[in-house]
């Protein structure tokens, strides 16, 4: 095995995988990896279905906002509820990405996600997608797979802070 070792692009944070080793889609077996995958995750005092309504929860400040992604019946309403919001000072730049760092790494607490999220060992995580997210994701072989890049950030410090 010859790990490659990087940096995510925007935050910097170090990750490593093995490139002959992957997870391309997280579907089936590896669903558990996807912001859709339902999981109570607890945040400022609340309760939250998915780290998709975290993420969804940091883009505004506005209580009503907020409110109304908590109480959101689905990981992809809270999706298409977070299209109308009033975004937070920044969030296009470093911000987006620190919030979905976040909604990771408070998805990943949960024991047996977090046991999940290391079998997949050294992997080379990607969200491969067929409905064209080419910043979180890949789309057709081609994107940026930010959330691939941050599922490595949180596994690599997981990895670190169990030895």
């Amino acid at each position: 095995m010859s790990l490659v070792h990087r940096r995510h692009s925007v935050l910097k944070l170090p990750y490593e995988y093995d490139p002959d080793d992957a997870v391309r889609g997280f579907e089936g077996c590896h669903s558990f990896l996807s912001n859709f995958y339902r999981t109570r995750i607890r945040h400022a005092g609340k309760f939250f279905g998915s780290s998709e309504h975290v993420y969804m929860w940091c883009k505004s400040e506005d209580p009503a906002y907020r409110s109304t992604i908590i109480n959101a019946k689905s990981p992809g309403l809270a999706k298409r509820l977070g299209k109308g919001a009033k975004l937070v000072p920044n969030w296009n730049s470093r911000v987006r990405y620190s919030a979905m760092l976040l909604a990771l790494q408070l998805k990943f607490k949960d024991e047996y996600l977090k046991n999940r999220l290391l079998n997949t060992e050294h992997a080379y995580l990607e969200e491969t997608n067929h409905w064209g997210d080419v910043h979180w994701g890949c789309c057709d072989g081609k994107g940026e797979n930010h959330l691939g890049q941050l599922l490595m950030v949180v596994r690599y410090s997981l990895q670190f802070n169990s030895k």
